[in-house]
Formats: C-alpha cells, sequence, structure tokens
C-alpha cells in the first residue's frame, strides 16, 4: 500500500531565529513585531509512492531516499500574555515568503506511471497535504504563520 505517514527514517530539524520589537507593554501583556528568519531540512526514505519529476510525468517507486530543504522569512505581529508569576502565552500571526527544494535519489525500480494513476489514488482531499513529498525541485510563494506558544518562566 501506499505510504500515508512518516516512514521509520524520518529525520527534520530546523532553525529559527527571531528578532523581537516591543510595540507597547502593560503589567499583563507585551505586543510585538517581530522578524523570523527559518530554513527547515527534512529527510525521510519513501516506500511504495511516487513523484512528480521537474520534466514532468509521474514516476511510481518502491523506495526513494526524499529531501525537503525550506528557508524563508516572516514578519510577524503577536502578544506575549502573563498567566501567573510562572506561565503565559505567547498569540501570533505573520505572512513572509518561502522557498522549498524537493529533490529524490536512489530510487529503487522507478516505473512510469500514467498521469491518471494520480486520480485513481483511494482518497484526494479538497486541501492535499502531500503535495510537498511528492512534487520535485523549486517552489516559491507567500508564506503565512499563526502560533500560540505556552511560556514558562
Amino acid at each position: 500500500g501506499f505510504a500515508e505517514n512518516f516512514e521509520e527514517d524520518y529525520e527534520l530539524w530546523e532553525i529559527r531565529p527571531e528578532l523581537y520589537y516591543n510595540i507597547r507593554q502593560t503589567q499583563k501583556s507585551t505586543t510585538y513585531g517581530s522578524f523570523e528568519l527559518y530554513y527547515i531540512n527534512h529527510q525521510d526514505i519513501y516506500h511504495d509512492y511516487y513523484y512528480l519529476p521537474t520534466g514532468g510525468g509521474v514516476i511510481r517507486y518502491d523506495q526513494a531516499d526524499y529531501l525537503r530543504q525550506k528557508y524563508g522569512f516572516n514578519f510577524n505581529i503577536g502578544t506575549f500574555i502573563k498567566m501567573g508569576k510562572w506561565f503565559g502565552i505567547n498569540i501570533f500571526t505573520g505572512v513572509g515568503f518561502k522557498i522549498r527544494n524537493n529533490s529524490f535519489s536512489n530510487i529503487v525500480t522507478p516505473i512510469p506511471a500514467d498521469p491518471d494513476f494520480i486520480e485513481s489514488l483511494s482518497h484526494i482531499d479538497m486541501y492535499d497535504d502531500s503535495e510537498y513529498k511528492v512534487v520535485e525541485g523549486l517552489d516559491y510563494g507567500f508564506n503565512f504563520s499563526l502560533g500560540l506558544k505556552l511560556l514558562f518562566r
């Protein structure tokens, strides 16, 4: 069957330095603007799956090494809210730009597939969350951030 979850060789790490500028501060909260840079490195070995090569078409395979590198920046606005002496939350949202580069290597048993093959898969949602792991090559566009972080002092 087709891989739906993370494989056994899944590895992901990221670096996200962020520079904050306090806009307004009160006893209970601090509103800020920030500039965040990020780099994500995601490696995996997929089994019994497919990918869309940069040259077009569809390739099915028994096994392939996958590498996704994503980098970019966000301009965020948020609020640190104190919730007692030891706890707080950070609520933020932002917009930025992203670049993603996917590559597939060490492909075992690559087989060209009919383009209708993708539509024949058992479930294709309106929001396809697997696109980032099947499309080879560079992609870029806007990035949106939205988050809630718990803070411990």
